[in-house]
């Protein structure tokens, strides 16, 4: 779970679509990238999309340093996100992807 960031939430803060690769984030994905669908929901299913999101390293090129961050495609769940929202991202035993919004 993290606390979602102006530059993370506001299409107007950042075009970028990204959220930080914080250590819970890390749990989820590893160090190995991943590309595939997510379910987003925001507030319980008030709003429910499907995108596809991206996890990788932006500094992979780099000899020592690590970057992790996970891309997300537009969606109406995320557009609905504001700063200070709680996000959880969770990865079933199959496999899929759930992302969780929860409105502060």
């Amino acid at each position: 779970m993290k606390t979602l960031s102006l530059v993370e939430a506001s299409p107007t803060a950042s075009n970028q679509h990204e959220l930080n690769g914080v250590a819970g984030l890390k749990s989820v994905f590893g160090k190995e990238e991943f590309r595939g669908p997510a379910l987003f929901m925001y507030d319980e299913g008030i709003i429910v999309a499907t995108a596809n999101i991206t996890w990788y390293d932006s500094r992979e090129a780099h000899p020592v340093r690590s970057e992790h961050r996970l891309y997300f495609q537009s969606n109406p769940v995320m557009d609905a996100a504001k700063a200070g929202d709680e996000v959880t991202v969770t990865r079933s035993a199959d496999g899929s992807i759930q992302v969780d919004i929860s409105p502060c």
